[in-house]
C-alpha cells in the first residue's frame, strides 16, 4: 500500500512508512467530453470544491468520472422508483422491485465512491492533508514579478 494511503488511514500496522513516492500536485482534472448531462453537472458542483480542498489531483480524473456517472445512475434510478414504488406485484404477491434493488446498489456504490474521494465525514476523518509550506519573501516577489 502506497505511503500516502497509509497515512490516510492512520497507518493501522504501525509499520514504517518508506516516503519514497512521488508527490502529486492537487488539481481538477478535465472532465471526459462524454459525461452524461447531470454528472458534468455534478462534476462542475463537486470538482471544484475537492480540487480547493486538496482532495483531487489529475490522476483521480477515473475516480471521480465513477463517482459522477454513479450519482446520476442513482439519480435517475431514484426518479423511476419515485415514478413506480418499491414494490411490483407478482403472480406470487408483492415483491420489491427490481428498480429498487438496483437503485440500493447503486447508493451503496455511490458512498463508497465518496468516502473513496473525501466526500463524506467519515472519509474526510482518515484524511491527513500535509499544508503547502508557507511561502518565504523570495516566494512573494517571485510571484509579483511573475517568476
Amino acid at each position: 500500500m502506497p505511503a500516502s494511503l497509509r497515512v490516510l488511514t492512520g497507518n493501522p500496522s504501525r509499520r514504517p512508512l518508506r516516503g519514497q513516492e512521488p508527490a502529486i500536485a492537487p488539481g481538477l482534472p478535465d472532465p471526459p467530453p462524454d459525461l452524461t448531462e447531470a454528472a458534468r453537472a455534478e462534476w462542475d458542483r463537486v470538482g471544484p470544491l475537492l480540487a480547493e480542498a486538496g482532495l483531487v489531483t489529475p490522476l483521480d480524473r477515473a475516480v471521480l468520472v465513477m463517482y459522477v456517472e454513479t450519482w446520476s445512475l442513482w439519480r435517475e434510478l431514484d426518479g423511476a422508483v419515485k415514478r413506480e414504488g418499491i414494490t411490483i406485484t407478482r403472480r406470487a404477491g408483492p415483491g420489491i422491485s427490481p428498480v429498487f434493488k438496483a437503485a440500493m446498489e447503486t447508493a451503496g456504490a455511490l458512498r463508497l465512491l465518496a468516502v473513496e474521494i473525501g466526500m463524506t465525514p467519515a472519509g474526510r476523518s482518515r484524511l491527513r492533508i500535509t499544508p503547502p509550506p508557507a511561502k518565504t519573501k523570495a516566494d512573494l516577489f517571485r510571484e509579483q514579478h511573475d517568476g
